[in-house]
């Protein structure tokens, strides 16, 4: 069957999708018959990845695994068919805009592969997830050459969180390497220091040139960049009437950036003149928003960094290398470091850091940093039964055997039922660390 071409424009998912399963076979049989090659062409790739898109949707319909398993294999045909294109091409243009259907292609694909792994691990189909997220990394390492990952952050470190995700430590953290490299290169985890930002007394002061505001809308919108200036720099205690006694207001990017777009949504004339030209005070706001939204992703990547080296320190600690394990947690623990400065109650930054510590030699620190930890959680919680496993083995890498098994038998007579799932190596340790008593010598008949 051959389609118009003044319906070419026309189709979409939906109408593929009415035709049912045949409607990928329709336009590739189309695409064969396809006009004059110049001409074609373009049509030729949106119709392709028309075709791809339409596998997806049906491979997330159908009810089986294996099923929808097949349904991405052939999905895959429309990106080896991009692939293909582009060898064949020569010209620049003709290359730069295949590479960009390649690499969609592939996000798409990469997306895809997730939803049906989950939907395999769930069915209890061990062997055909690990298939489906082998192939899915596949596509993420192709994802690598996309401009959009080597030139912004958030692709970097869209990417690095794929990985992690998908249990490839090593994958994650050469990405988050690169991206801290690249985007904080002196690791001091902002852009633009904050005696370099725009000062805000003058963004007070803008607020007076904004025309059809109010006295009481002019004090509104100072208490809004107050607050502003508190998420991006955050508050020690009980200074200028900030927070009470022994609180601290530490730095919220994310919050920062929603205020910043509520205030200008409010007051669409803010530091605008007649002509509508934004002055030096509103460039300055958005510059803070940018630098905002770039110290919230080097956050995160640090984060993400930290949470890969440990992981992948405890891969080398089973193989036995010991001294890999060591360089790992050393760079982990420089990067956990600067970011709780942050954030200096995240717990699980909190709880890589005293990892690190303990596994670079430095038991004490480790043991108190677990104390802190065990002290400040709920007991019976995840990050309490962490920071218990972690207490013992910063007492026994001390020495104190005794303190250790006052600490292992504790979880067990608080814990009987949850022990052996919250710590099962806790009765071994326990039968290790038993101390070893002499039998009494034997009475004599006459005594």
């Amino acid at each position: 069957m051959k389609i118009p071409k003044h319906a070419i424009a026309a189709l979409s998912i939906g109408t593929i999708l009415a035709v049912g399963a045949s409607g990928g076979e329709l336009l590739k049989e189309h695409r064969k018959e396809a006009v004059p090659r110049q001409r074609g062409e373009a049509v030729s790739r949106r119709l392709e990845m028309l075709i791809l898109r339409c596998r997806l949707k049906l491979a997330e319909r159908e009810k089986t695994v294996p099923a929808a398993a097949a349904r991405l294999e052939k999905a895959e045909l429309s990106h080896h068919w991009f692939a293909r294109r582009l060898r064949d091409r020569q010209d620049p243009e003709s290359r730069r805009i295949l590479e960009r259907y390649r690499l969609g292609s592939a996000a798409l694909l990469v997306n895809a592969y997730r939803e049906i792994a989950e939907r395999a691990g769930k069915a209890g189909l061990r062997g055909t997830e690990e298939e489906l997220r082998r192939r899915r990394e596949e596509y993420l390492r192709a994802l690598r050459g996309a401009t959009w990952i080597r030139s912004a952050p958030e692709g970097r470190l869209w990417l690095a969180e794929q990985f992690l995700n998908q249990g490839k430590s090593a994958e994650a953290l050469k990405d988050y390497r690169v991206l801290l490299a690249t985007f904080d290169p002196d690791g001091d985890g902002v852009g633009r220091p904050d005696r370099r930002l725009p000062d805000f007394r003058k963004l007070r002061a803008a607020v007076r040139r904004t025309r059809g505001l109010g006295l009481a809308e002019f004090a509104e919108a100072r208490e809004e960049l107050d607050e502003i200036e508190l998420c991006l720099r955050g508050h020690p205690a009980g200074k200028d009437g900030g927070p009470a006694a022994g609180a601290v207001v530490e730095p919220d990017y994310p919050r920062g950036i929603r205020l910043i777009d509520e205030f200008l949504k409010r007051r669409p004339g803010y530091d605008l003149d007649a002509t509508g030209k934004a002055g030096t005070e509103r460039n300055g706001l958005l510059a803070i928003r940018a630098e905002m939204d770039l110290r919230h992703k080097l956050f995160s990547a640090r984060c993400g960094a930290v949470s890969a080296g440990v992981r992948l320190a405890r891969t080398e600690r089973e193989k036995g290398r010991k001294a890999a394990a060591a360089g790992l947690l050393a760079e982990a623990l420089r990067r956990a470091n600067v970011a709780l400065r942050y954030r200096r109650n995240d717990t699980d930054l909190l709880l890589c850091r005293a990892e690190c510590l303990l596994g670079t030699g430095e038991a004490g620190g480790a043991r108190r940093a677990y104390r802190r930890l065990r002290f400040g959680s709920r007991e019976g919680s995840e990050v309490w039964w962490a920071a218990t496993r972690g207490l013992f083995a910063a007492l026994e890498a001390e020495g104190d055997l005794k303190g250790a098994r006052i600490v292992l038998v504790m979880a067990i007579r608080g814990y009987p039922r949850e022990i052996a799932g919250k710590w099962p190596a806790a009765r071994g340790h326990a039968a290790r660390l038993a101390p070893k008593t002499k039998n009494p010598r034997p009475c004599s008949p006459g005594i």
